[in-house]
């Protein structure tokens, strides 16, 4: 009985495995397509918006050509989830299907790999636009507050939300830059040589990792460390990040400075060579209040166009926390010449902004806050100087150890800032190719 029983249902099995075969209906390949439950757009290479999908905020910025873009953004599915239940379908299918997994939640990787090359196998991009919330506990008391932000934030609408609460998330003045990527590779800000990096201020991270689990790691677990340490997407999908923001009432003293020119090459020899003096002085270097960029990158007529280019900006950025020494118009400590920090660091550079009036394009200097100088920046630098999507050739220069060298000490020393200067401006005149420097 139970012998008959068992090769019953061996037969039945056996049954429906060839009926099921032999019928299409009843048959769908798991693998033939992608559906998001809870309504996200899943666009394929066939789509009319597939371009459009595939483009818009995305920047690749070694891409020498629009060939080169074209290749280097073909992504064989663009998912846009809009929740986080989505997302885990997508990894699931992605595992189960055989496909690679970009992440986008503001596309700035400048080496496009927020997106993905379908030449090097299947592959889903997916876009973090739709986590884009902003939550702050403890809003309405005194006590410290923790801020909540989706990968899908853009930095100048985190930054409006903490200024109008004297807090501040430290990060970069690109306005749409986007939180999800930008905090996993450093979020260096206008104060990190004071105030370290804007990542330094995470204490939890959620995350759907690769088996589509849904965790929240916190500050001290292995898994947040590296989170942090390494690049955007490599151990999944970041879906927030929770902060301890700082507070404006702790640096009262913050100030800011910056000289904006339209490029010559006389005053950027000028502002390139009190840059480097800066770096060498040492009531800059042995003190942690001051921070200083330099960077020189296209002017457009219009921000929301690439095809008009005005002339090439130079723009000296100093900024001051305070942190060790307090009002920057205090006097030095045993100073030879009895001079203020503001003396001693600033007014090197107020004399070159003066000298070189004719290439004006505005100033600042004065007292501010940490969270009211990010929004402003954003708001506008972060606007207003956008380079040209894809055409841009970016040869970003942080100083390595070889470099501050050459620069400060080297026996070829003049010979090798001159090299600087001469290689500058024969890429400023050439607006074919649109260049950003930033030191």
């Amino acid at each position: 009985m139970a012998f008959g029983l068992c090769l019953l249902l061996i037969c039945m099995l056996y049954m429906s495995v060839i009926t099921e075969c032999q019928d299409p209906k009843q048959y769908k390949d798991k693998c033939s397509s992608l559906v998001l439950k809870d309504g996200g757009d899943v666009i394929t290479m066939s789509d009319q918006l597939y371009n459009e999908a595939r483009l818009s905020h995305q920047d690749v910025a070694y891409a020498s050509s629009i060939e080169d873009r074209d290749r280097i953004l073909s992504p064989t599915i663009i998912t846009i989830p809009l929740s986080e239940n989505e997302i885990v379908e997508i990894i699931k299918f992605a595992n189960k299907c055989g496909y690679t997994i970009s992440i986008r939640s503001g596309g700035h990787q400048y080496s496009g790999l927020s997106s993905c090359n379908q030449e090097n196998g299947k592959c889903i991009q997916i876009d973090m636009k739709h986590f884009d919330y902003i939550i702050i506990d403890n809003i309405s008391s005194d006590d410290d507050k923790l801020i909540t932000v989706g990968s899908g934030v853009h930095l100048v609408d985190l930054y409006q939300v903490t200024q109008a609460m004297d807090i501040a998330v430290l990060g970069g003045i690109c306005a749409t830059v986007n939180a999800g990527g930008h905090y996993q590779s450093s979020s260096q800000s206008g104060w990190s040589r004071s105030l370290g990096l804007g990542m330094d201020y995470i204490t939890r991270v959620k995350i759907i990792t690769a088996d589509g689990e849904i965790r929240n790691v916190y500050k001290g677990d292995d898994l947040f460390w590296a989170i942090l340490g390494g690049s955007p997407g490599s151990w999944g999908v970041v879906i927030e990040y929770e902060f301890e923001p700082i507070k404006d009432s702790d640096y009262p003293h913050a100030a800011y400075y910056s000289y904006d020119h339209f490029y010559s090459k006389q005053g950027f020899s000028a502002f390139l060579n009190a840059f480097i003096d800066l770096l060498d002085n040492p009531y800059y270097a042995n003190n942690n209040d001051m921070t200083v960029w330099f960077a020189g990158l296209p002017r457009l007529a219009d921000p929301s166009t690439s095809s008009v280019v005005v002339g090439t900006l130079m723009s000296m950025f100093l900024s001051w926390t305070g942190i060790d020494n307090g009002d920057i118009h205090s006097v030095i400590p045993n100073h030879p010449m009895n001079k203020t920090w503001h003396q001693e660091l600033v007014q090197p550079f107020i004399d070159i902004d003066e000298m070189f009036e004719e290439t004006q394009i505005r100033s600042t200097d004065g007292t501010t806050t940490i969270s009211k100088w990010l929004y402003e920046k954003a708001n506008t630098v972060g606007r207003e100087s956008v380079i040209p999507q894809f055409r841009k050739l970016n040869v970003q220069h942080q100083f390595n150890k070889t470099t501050m060298n050459e620069l400060l000490r080297g026996p070829n020393r003049e010979e090798y800032i001159q090299s600087i200067v001469d290689k500058f401006d024969e890429l400023a005149a050439n607006t074919t190719d649109n260049l950003e420097i930033l030191w």
